[in-house]
């Protein structure tokens, strides 16, 4: 079976070219974790709305949630945040991960990619966003149990039924590469990516754009690292997940700071922000189909479009100093 390419089905329901230009914002999707309200720290996710009506106005139209987030509380918030704005925009969700509540501020999670499981998942999710169909259903996470090729006929049959326009797997991993044959021209393969997977996940973009999968990366600033707003002197609460994260320890922070370094020196000579180095040196991988990109305020996303509007700035700008620092940061880290 072969399904219709991820641009495709953005063509016939936003009425978009498949060849996008570098500076294109259709490439942008808003990411709605947030919305969930759980692991950030302290926000007001009335401004994480701002952002979304700010977004759409500069015309973003993707936005990718997760039945998971904030346990189902992302999806609700984003169709009260588009309102009738959500039939004209391609939403992106994901299923298969459970939940049992155990009393703390993050709930027990567990992996269940059966069909039964990623139906209820599925009709949880249109309950929510108030639809009838889905753009996009991803399976959020696999394991080493998890049959591929059972998946695949579970969202080809959920297609069938009209109750998603499209589907892919979040996480997918590179490994075995026999696992790729499986996967349907156009299936869209969602995983991590940023200036700091120079290697470790870089060549999965290539494998991928190869076998004619779309991809969609997120993680793009490494969950804030990557702005420059934090340092080994930084303390986050509890409710902030990078309390617990490794690149958030001050032993990282301190190894990072060549790397940061070089980002603010580019920035300096491009004009433009240590965030928007890192930015664009995602958004200039032209076989990136679309990258995610959370915002808590109007002003990171204002800051984020700015760039991917601006293919003149950041197609030209010499990387070779971040690379050098980056690299030698892998090498300090393989020789411990």
């Amino acid at each position: 079976m072969i399904i219709q390419p991820i641009w495709d089905v953005c063509q016939i329901r936003l009425g978009l070219s498949l060849d996008m230009p570098m500076g294109s914002v259709e490439r942008v999707v808003f990411g709605c974790e947030q919305l969930g309200g759980v692991d950030w720290g302290e926000f007001d996710w009335r401004k994480v709305a701002d952002a979304i009506n700010y977004a759409w106005e500069q015309g973003v139209r993707w936005f990718d949630t997760a039945g998971s987030y904030g346990l189902g509380l992302s999806e609700e918030r984003l169709a009260v945040v588009l309102g009738d704005r959500r039939h004209n925009a391609t939403i992106c969700s994901k299923g298969g991960i459970k939940w049992q509540h155990n009393g703390q501020v993050r709930a027990t999670v567990y992996v269940d990619n059966s069909e039964a499981s990623l139906r209820a998942d599925l009709e949880a999710s249109l309950k929510r966003l108030r639809l009838e169909q889905l753009p996009v259903f991803l399976v959020h996470r696999l394991t080493e149990t998890t049959d591929i090729e059972s998946c695949l006929d579970a969202l080809g049959r959920f297609k069938e039924e009209g109750k998603i326009g499209d589907y892919g797997f979040s996480n997918y991993p590179l490994t075995p590469e026999d696992n790729l044959e499986c996967l349907e021209l156009g299936t869209l393969a969602q995983f991590s990516y940023s200036l700091l997977d120079l290697d470790q996940n870089a060549h999965k973009i290539s494998q991928y754009h190869e076998a004619g999968l779309s991809t969609m990366v997120y993680g793009v600033l490494a969950q804030g690292l990557l702005t420059g707003k934090y340092s080994a002197r930084s303390i986050y609460p509890q409710t902030d997940r990078r309390h617990r994260l490794p690149y958030f320890q001050k032993s990282y922070l301190h190894a990072l700071e060549p790397v940061m370094e070089a980002l603010k020196r580019v920035g300096t000579e491009y004009d433009i922000s240590i965030a928007q180095v890192a930015l664009a040196f995602v958004l200039r991988e032209q076989r990136i189909s679309s990258i995610v990109l959370g915002s808590k305020k109007i002003a990171q996303i204002r800051e984020a479009l700015d760039i991917a509007h601006n293919a003149s700035v950041y197609t030209r700008i010499d990387f070779y100093e971040v690379d050098q620092a980056v690299r030698t940061l892998k090498r300090n880290e393989n020789a411990q």
